[in-house]
């Protein structure tokens, strides 16, 4: 199935035909997207890269305009090795293009730690006693994946009065973006036909009423796979609404258990829910912060609830909410 990388390059290739528009269609993105100059390394040698040109030649494909020492070069663009932070965007386009030149992808950069004053991910994953699949190390990987600009976002209308932690946020600036992503060899979500995705199979049978077969779909998977966070979090979004969050609050906190041994100590980066494969962790994240709330541990709840909107700044909106009701010591009410 397409991931992310495909999906850009028929979103850039879109309506050119042939390998030379193809090719003004990609440093045309490279030219309106991404955020230049990047600090890089072309055969060992340390330059910055100031832009990308195409000059109609199909054989030499895009060229990356470099300064080093003060003087210009041009190189190929899939000569090019990142070697300091990038944009989202950036990041993106450079891969998508070297797949579709069949090139490798990107080495992964070091993932880097910003030693921000504002916060820090604190760990949220209860410790048990209970009995619980092993661990199977580090159940998740976390690939740098480009860097999270908020002069790059959408903050709504000039003007407009913002969350006081938003403006916090805001504030601290750039910050590396990740994808959580299974190890190699490990089980990933499904991505097949309903019929085939164990756990769209449990939704389905859930919303029929069928709670007890749900679960044991669920419980069958995550003994198999304790790696897949998503049917953590989905048993407890079951949980939670069906047996209370004294129950929600095991699986919610395996689904972190396993994602939190993939993050390193001090960690402040991103963790964009735009990309599928971190929704899970934002998922048992904030379903844990759910059940603190029901039960009104309010400075846990209000600590997670603030985790996540340094997490995910962007999408913030019911985290924020969420956090002005456990400041004020509202009691947890079901949407209606």
């Amino acid at each position: 199935m397409p991931d992310g990388i495909d999906v850009l390059i028929e979103s850039v290739i879109v309506d050119a035909y042939g390998e030379d528009e193809q090719l003004s269609a990609f440093c045309q993105a490279f030219e309106e997207e991404a955020r230049f100059p990047l600090r890089a390394t072309v055969v060992g040698a340390d330059l910055d890269i100031t832009g990308v040109d195409y000059d109609g030649n199909q054989q030499r494909g895009l060229r990356a305009r470099c300064l080093r020492h003060g003087q210009p070069y041009e190189v190929a663009l899939l000569d090019v090795v990142p070697a300091g932070p990038l944009t989202l965007k950036t990041s993106q386009l450079l891969n998508a293009y070297r797949r579709w030149a069949c090139a490798d992808p990107l080495p992964a950069l070091p993932v880097p730690v910003l030693r921000l004053a504002e916060w820090v991910y604190p760990g949220f994953a209860p410790a048990t006693t209970s009995p619980s699949p092993p661990l199977t190390g580090n159940a998740l990987v976390l690939h740098p994946h480009g860097q999270w600009d908020p002069a790059e976002q959408s903050w709504g209308m000039p003007g407009q009065l913002q969350h006081p932690l938003l403006r916090t946020v805001i504030a601290a600036g750039a910050r590396p973006c990740f994808e959580l992503t299974p190890p190699a060899g490990h089980s990933s979500s499904a991505r097949g036909p309903v019929a085939q995705d164990p756990i769209a199979r449990a939704i389905q049978l859930q919303q029929q009423g069928r709670h007890q077969v749900a679960r044991a779909i669920l419980d069958a998977l995550t003994k198999s796979h304790p790696e897949r966070v998503d049917a953590w979090c989905q048993l407890g979004l079951m949980a939670l609404h069906t047996r209370g969050p004294a129950v929600a609050r095991r699986p919610f906190g395996r689904g972190l258990t396993m994602t939190e041994a993939a993050l390193p100590d001090g960690f402040n980066g991103v963790i964009d829910a735009g990309l599928a494969t971190n929704q899970p962790f934002l998922g048992c994240l904030q379903g844990l912060g759910l059940c603190d709330w029901r039960q009104r541990r309010w400075d846990v709840a209000e600590a997670t609830f603030t985790a996540l909107v340094w997490l995910d700044p962007t999408r913030a909106d019911v985290a924020l909410a969420s956090l002005d009701a456990i400041q004020s010591h509202q009691r947890w009410t079901r949407p209606r």
